[in-house]
């Protein structure tokens, strides 16, 4: 396949003109040349005979020596031995092959394999001798001398040992023949080291055929021992010859001669470029070719005023230092346009994502992104807030106050039936079946799809409840054939520990704070955001409200004698009841709502105990002959009338007790539950709004909200009148001789508590309500709420309309209109996700609470391309002065902040679009480099962030200047290389794309920022066969703030693969298919077991193991320009073995490689093999790093298996598993929990992800 090539593939090495020299000699070549060419020149005493020659003026020089030490060529000291080698090689095939040949024939190749074995050895031995003629020559300069020695004694004695050691083995075996070898230095001291032996089989019979392959490479490892100890021996040379030089302690003749070669090198450099000047002369002079001028780079600066300062205008062309250049000149920017700063400020940055996920096409990602919290960060990416927040519905009404009690709560939401059957489309046909979702039914479908909340106050400040979410159902009703019904019912049960539901007095609300109304949520759970899609379809037409409470005992009660304190027994009917004895009973808002039923709960006090009840114990008295003999008439209060007037309902004021079983008998019961009364039968209907508070009394001026309780049976009520003529009676007995009976004294009856209980219902037709009991609706957004009961007459749908895609909201304070607004947005382009087409945007702001379009004519300036890349959007607002409404009421605004002008970007890409976005801030401008004569190094590189920090000329209104990020679009002056590198590719391609290298050398040329290029033929970008059709794929540079930011997945943003497209378009045939896109990226996770080194933290270095992981599984992580290679292997072993030497680990055990495509894993059944190789799935696929990996810690106790204690070809094979594509998505298959750190005791935890966290969006 096809690799591509990068921009260092590019330059061509014979282009450079150091590729050829004419004259390539250096000082040490001639000082090599001369001391040869020395011997040659004789010297002749005064009788014309031989004396010597000119080599002994150089020879015994130390300068000279060390020169020729520093000018030794290992590289050809290596050839020189591999030929030897290579002839030994061939003269031992030369034995074999005619070892069936003629004796003679068969003597001849054995002489000529022992001749080159001598010659082997005898080449290895000079080299032992040169070494001990530089020791001898050397004593003179005591330091180098002294590491050639040591040298000697710690390196040479001991490969001259082995060398002598293995001469003797080879004759000892008849492979050469003994011959005497001169080594006179051995007796040395420095020489001097222990003799060497070979184990008795290392020549073995059974090795026999293997001689002269052992032969071969142990005279190889003893020639690598000794080259590689000749290194720093060169070195040395070369740094005391430099000495000597630079010292002045050179012999003349020896100085004069180094001089001429110091001026010959002009003459030496001017003939050497030749290569430069021919390439020049073509170049330049015949093709009219020039190089490329040097491009200014840009950079974004935001400015800030004086804390005393409204208004700054900063001028065109202000002048801004950028530190100095490497010369120590001052680096000028210029900015481009005029400036506006004043006050104003974003304080909110959030976005809202709806986007459908790509592991079902059913799951959606719903998230409030909050980027205000990253305002100091480089990198929403990377540091992006998904903030906790709630969303759904809110009813206001009268009916909802409950204060106390055991309190259920029925709320039946009547839907549009066509919404309805449309929502039941969509969960038929994407849910219901989708294994991936597991919610077989609507009811699991409908399941806890609510969280319910509810306005209270605590210390007079505004607070919110959630009732518990086990004490929610919610479902939707069904008919008799078990189908599901458009409505949805949500049924709350509070307790009575659970605090009042009470009226709102927050200013989110205005109507129920004007109203003294409460406020009730309906929230979407955060676990049923997934399906937001779905039931945000719904259309509501009608609320069904019903209410139970028990036990209300925070009553009014008031008898004959005035209001009661409930707190302790009393008397109902006062200390001596009769016939019209009455008791009032009052509530806030009880009777003040339509009430379905209505219990009266008496909790007596000191009642009698006698077994037969009052039977038994009014014995004597006349009239009560059971226990339910006592009743009182009801009567209700209604516009300061009671109701009914005539033939009022009689409720028992007792009840009857358990029956003894004994004997039969039926004491009174202490409490009594009246739950007979008839509410028509009272004319009780009623609706509006509460009409008492908890301090009213009953008084003839009340007008409602009271029911009264008026003594009716018997006559003698309690006997207490009775009493008195039965004991005359018994006295008067006493005189006629009978016996005197006393009966008990009369009861007064006494409560000890008195509560109602009761079920209440309304209808709110959202189109036709009520005006006496008016309800309000509002919808929930994650930044407030917006009411939606009014005007009438609009559908009012079950949730918040939020489109798919994204909705990035910008707040900004103290804005005046009559500025421009400029606002620099940093967009991370290329590690974009957006590819398919450009992330086209639409403006627009909010007026009282609706969102209206920006019109082109504001939109003044955007040089971001609608959000795809790094620059400034410049809106114009001032026309709002002249528009058909006040601009004040851009700033008056209830769902969301108010004194804020809100402006909203859409777009219809999801996550990514917030992902790429790494800044935003007002006051922006874009400033221009100039050059003054600058060095030409400074746009080689972009200029680092935080450059710029002030004015030239001071403009003292501004308090700060900031530069976020580093300069953009610099390019440096064509450099010689790269003109001919340009223009020889012009040369070959002729600016037509017709051949793949054409392909891939005309897109690097003009996309210097794109990293690599691959060009494949015949092939779409589906990657199935396509005559006619070019894809290509591109990968981008990785910045060092890329890196920074841990770019997972580099990606070239739709525009400029686009422009990519339109390039190669106007070069190649038309006949071709062009497709540009980005690579693929297949992720590996890695699961592990680890344990680290005793008494590290666990918590530290699970973090730092994962983040090495990343690194080294990323190829572009660590290393600026480093290789990344398409259709990569990833080996299990290799992971391993990276684990293992890490310095903090102690073992690595139970290792699995995930390999995760489309976020499916694809190889689950290999993925804990040792042996696994993953391979990517296409030809343009990349292997990554997965965003975390999965790392347990475990104890000793864990079965090893590290790779320090497994061996290959035993625990590794060298086999290949072939991946089988087996996709199971994440959701389905549980890899391994999580390991979290709980930041509170920092104990390592077990914890599940979620998609989604949220907190109590009331709870401020």
């Amino acid at each position: 396949m096809n690799n591509g090539i990068t921009h260092n593939d590019r330059y061509l090495k014979e282009l450079d003109a150091q590729f050829f020299k004419v004259d390539e000699r250096s000082l040490d070549d001639f000082m090599d040349f001369i001391t040869k060419f020395s011997k040659l020149i004789a010297f002749y005493d005064a009788n014309n005979n031989l004396d010597g020659d000119a080599s002994q003026i150089l020879e015994n020089d130390i300068t000279v020596l060390l020169l020729q030490i520093s000018s030794l060529d290992i590289e050809h000291i290596d050839g020189k031995f591999e030929l030897l080698l290579q002839d030994f090689k061939e003269k031992h095939i030369d034995v074999k092959k005619d070892v069936f040949a003629s004796a003679r024939i068969w003597l001849k190749a054995m002489k000529a394999k022992q001749q080159s074995e001598e010659k082997l050895i005898g080449f290895l031995l000079e080299l032992h001798q040169q070494i001990e003629n530089w020791n001898l020559k050397t004593v003179t300069d005591v330091d180098f001398n002294y590491e050639i020695r040591k040298l000697i004694e710690t390196k040479f004695s001991k490969t001259l040992a082995r060398l002598i050691a293995f001469d003797k083995l080879l004759i000892a075996k008849g492979l050469i023949e003994p011959r005497k070898r001169i080594i006179n230095y051995l007796r040395k001291p420095e020489w001097q080291a222990e003799e060497y032996s070979y184990p008795v089989d290392f020549f073995s019979e059974e090795k026999e055929k293997y001689f002269d392959s052992i032969t071969s490479e142990e005279l190889h490892d003893l020639f690598h021992n000794i080259q590689y100890s000749l290194s720093p021996i060169i070195k040395s040379a070369n740094r005391y010859s430099q000495k000597y030089l630079s010292d002045g302690n050179t012999r003349p003749h020896v100085a004069l001669f180094i001089t001429f070669i110091e001026m010959y090198k002009h003459a030496q450099y001017d003939i050497n470029q030749f290569t430069q000047r021919h390439l020049d002369y073509f170049y330049n002079e015949i093709l009219k070719f020039n190089r490329q001028p040097e491009n200014a780079d840009n950079v974004f600066l935001t400015f800030t005023v004086q804390d005393s300062v409204e208004v700054c205008k900063i001028p065109e062309n202000a002048r801004l230092l950028a530190g100095q250049d490497s010369e120590g000149n001052d680096l000028i920017y210029h900015l481009d346009n005029e400036l506006i700063v004043s006050k104003a400020s974003i304080d909110y940055r959030r976005a809202i994502v709806n986007e459908i996920k790509a592991v079902s096409a059913a799951e959606n990602n719903f998230e409030y992104v909050n980027l205000n919290n990253n305002v100091n960060k480089t990198d929403y990416a990377e540091n992006k807030e998904v903030s906790d927040f709630f969303m759904g519905i809110s009813l206001v009404s009268s009916f909802l106050k409950l204060s106390e009690g055991d309190r259920t709560v029925k709320i039946a939401l009547e839907l549009q039936r066509y919404s309805f059957d449309k929502f039941l489309t969509l969960f038929e046909t994407e849910v219901k079946n989708n294994i991936d979702l597991n919610v077989p039914t609507i009811d699991e479908f409908a399941a806890q799809l609510f969280s319910f909340s509810y306005s209270t106050t605590e210390d007079g400040e505004q607070s919110w409840y959630t009732v518990p979410e086990n004490k929610i159902t919610t479902k939707f009703q069904k008919n008799s054939d078990g189908n599901p019904i458009n409505r949805l019912t949500i049924i709350v049960e509070i307790s009575t520990l659970a605090p009042p539901i009470d009226s709102c007095i927050s200013d989110r609300f205005p109507e129920a704070k004007a109203k003294n109304l409460p406020v009730c949520h309906l929230l979407i759970n955060n676990r049923k955001l997934i399906f937001y899609n779905y039931f945000k379809v719904l259309v509501i037409e009608k609320i069904h409200l019903a209410t139970g409470v028990n036990g209300i005992r925070d009553l009014i009660i008031q008898n004959d004698y005035g209001l009661v304190d409930a707190s302790s027994p009393f008397e109902p009917f006062t200390a001596t009841p009769a016939i019209g004895s009455t008791l009032y009973i009052g509530h806030e808002t009880i009777f003040s709502q339509h009430l379905d039923k209505l219990e009266l709960v008496f909790d007596w006090h000191d009642i009698p105990i006698d077994a037969n009840g009052f039977p038994e114990y009014y014995e004597g008295y006349s009239s009560v002959e059971s226990n339910e003999v006592f009743k009182a008439s009801l009567s209700f209060l209604k516009n300061r009338k009671w109701y009914p007037e005539n033939n009022k309902q009689l409720i028992s004021l007792f009840q009857d007790g358990e029956v003894d079983p004994d004997n039969g008998t039926v004491a009174v019961s202490s409490t009594t539950v009246v739950d007979t009364i008839d509410l028509k039968d009272i004319n009780f209907h009623f609706s509006g709004p509460p009409v008492l508070n908890l301090e009213d009394s009953y008084s003839r001026i009340c007008k409602n909200g009271f029911l009264k309780l008026e003594f009716a049976f018997p006559q003698p009520a309690f006997g207490h009148k009775e009493y008195l003529n039965i004991i005359k009676r018994e006295a008067g007995s006493i005189k006629k001789g009978g016996q005197m009976q006393i009966p008990n004294a009369p009861w007064t009856p006494t409560l000890r508590g008195l509560s109602i209980n009761y079920t209440s219902s309304i209808i709110i037709d959202i189109q036709n309500q009520d005006p006496l009991n008016k309800a309000y609706i509002y919808h929930v957004h994650p930044f407030g709420e917006k009411i939606i009961s009014e005007p009438i007459g609009r559908e009012i749908n079950l949730l918040p309309q939020y489109p798919l895609g994204t909705e990035l909201i910008l707040g900004i304070r103290n804005f005046n209109i009559h500025e421009l607004l400029s606002i620099f947005f940093q967009i991370n382009e290329f590690s974009s996700d957006i590819e398919e087409e450009k992330p086209e945007v639409h403006w627009t702001y909010l007026n009282q609470d609706e969102w209206l379009p920006i019109k082109y004519e504001q939109l003044v300036g955007d040089s971001t391309n609608d959000l795809s890349n790094s620059g400034i959007i410049v809106f114009d607002f001032a026309s709002f002065d002249k528009d058909y409404f006040n601009a004040k009421s851009l700033f008056e605004n209830r769902s969301y902040t108010p004194n804020i002008f809100w402006l909203k970007c859409k777009s219809l890409h999801g996550e990514e679009f917030v992902h790429n976005i790494r800044l935003i801030e007002l006051h922006a401008a874009s400033a221009t480099y100039k050059n003054n004569g600058n060095a030409k190094d400074h746009l080689e590189k972009p200029m680092p962030a935080n450059s710029i920090k002030r004015f030239i000329d001071d403009i003292a209104d501004i308090k700060a200047i900031s530069q976020p990020f580093e300069s953009v679009n610099g390019k440096p002056e064509e450099s010689q290389l790269a003109f001919q590198t340009r223009v020889s590719e012009r040369l070959n391609h002729k600016n037509r794309a017709i051949t793949l290298w054409d392909y891939e050398h005309i897109i690097l040329q003009h996309f210097p920022m794109l990293h690599k290029a691959i060009c494949l033929n015949h092939l779409n970008s589906e990657l199935k066969p396509e005559p006619g059709s070019v894809l290509i794929v591109v990968l981008p540079k990785i910045t060092a703030q890329d890196r920074l930011a841990k770019v997972m997945e580099p990606r070239t943003t739709a525009s400029q693969l686009q422009l990519v497209k339109e390039t190669l378009i106007e070069k190649c045939s038309p006949f071709a298919k062009i497709e540009v896109v980005n690579p693929r990226y297949e992720q590996v996770q890695v699961r592990c077991d680890v344990k680290f080194a005793e008494g590290l933290n666990e918590r530290f270095y699970l973090q730092k193991m994962n983040e090495d992981l990343k690194a080294f599984l990323n190829p572009w992580d660590s290393v600026e320009d480093s290789s990344v290679e398409f259709n990569n292997k990833i080996f299990a072993m290799h992971v391993v073995y990276f684990l293992d030497t890490r310095p903090y680990v102690d073992y690595v055990t139970n290792l699995a490689l995930f390999h995760i495509v489309n976020q499916g894993i694809y190889n689950i059944e290999t993925a804990s093999e040792n042996n696994t190789v993953l391979e990517p799935t296409t030809d343009i696929s990349i292997f990554v790093s997965a965003e975390e990996h999965i790392i347990k810690v475990v104890g000793a106790q864990v079965e090893i298996k590290a790779i320090g204690a497994m061996m290959i070809g035993k625990d590794f094979s060298a086999e290949h598993f072939v991946e089988k594509r087996t996709f199971k998505g994440i959701e389905s298959d549980q890899i391994e929990i999580s390991h979290q750190v709980d930041p509170d005791n920092e104990i390592i935890q077990n914890d599940t992800k979620f998609v989604f966290s949220f907190k109590n969006f009331f709870s401020e």
